[in-house]
């Protein structure tokens, strides 16, 4: 079984002014099952559970393309694979 790794989603510039910038979620991907758990940071936290088909990098691509607001927001990786 391949073990989870953790991530942090780093908001370079902020688009929305919502979110803020630095560390705006911690999260945990899931590669056999291909699934990511995102925790949100700031006064009103909230989860966030994203499914894809195993086996694909489906999961953590949608991650970055929806909340990267085209580069400012990196993924980084906590954990090696």
């Amino acid at each position: 079984m391949t073990p989870p790794r953790r991530f942090c989603l780093l908001r370079h510039k902020d688009p929305t002014g919502v979110s803020g910038t630095g560390v705006v979620a911690r999260g945990c991907y899931f590669p056999e099952q291909e699934i990511a758990v995102l925790v949100w940071a700031g006064p009103d936290p909230s989860v966030v559970v994203r499914h894809g088909t195993p086996g694909s990098p489906g999961v953590m691509e949608a991650t970055r393309r929806i909340h990267g607001h085209d580069g400012m927001t990196s993924v980084l990786w906590e954990d090696e694979p």
